[in-house]
């Protein structure tokens, strides 16, 4: 004797046969999965932007430490003055549209020329959503070249 309450046992299916299953869903978890994305989306996309801005501003520092060893360098080497130096360092700031301090030292015989360049990280963000974390941190990049002068 079959219990009356239990559904039929489904048929086999036949070899062959495509047709995708049906899965049947418990009533009370209809909207479960639903609510579950709901929960998890923000933190995830939280997660994918902080990353995204991590590494934007890991590219920021980057850029300008290559400018400033590039341009420390040709003033070490005498090829290049404090002022067309500064004017190069302010061309890249631009490029990477952001701006900040710089201090340019060309080189005499008894100071090495160095370059030094700060950038509030805060102008970075691309949301205001991470400027508590941030606050009133600077990128610093600061390099320096012994001259030709001092060499020897």
């Amino acid at each position: 004797m079959s219990n009356p309450s239990s559904p039929p046992l489904a048929k086999p299916r036949p070899r062959g046969d495509t047709r995708p299953l049906r899965r049947h869903v418990p009533l009370g978890e209809s909207g479960a999965s639903a609510v579950e994305f709901a929960l998890i989306l923000p933190v995830f996309l939280l997660l994918v932007m902080g990353s995204l801005q991590f590494g934007w501003i890991l590219f920021v520092r980057h850029e300008l430490y290559a400018a400033a060893q590039q341009i420390c360098r040709q003033l070490a080497l005498g090829a290049d003055t404090a002022a067309t130096a500064t004017t190069a360092l302010q061309r890249e700031m631009a490029r990477l549209r952001t701006s900040g301090t710089l201090r340019v030292v060309p080189p005499t015989p008894t100071v090495d020329a160095s370059v030094e360049i700060r950038v509030p990280m805060a102008q970075l963000l691309w949301t205001e959503l991470f400027r508590p974390i941030v606050g009133n941190r600077q990128i610093e990049v600061r390099v320096v070249y012994r001259s030709t002068s001092r060499t020897g």
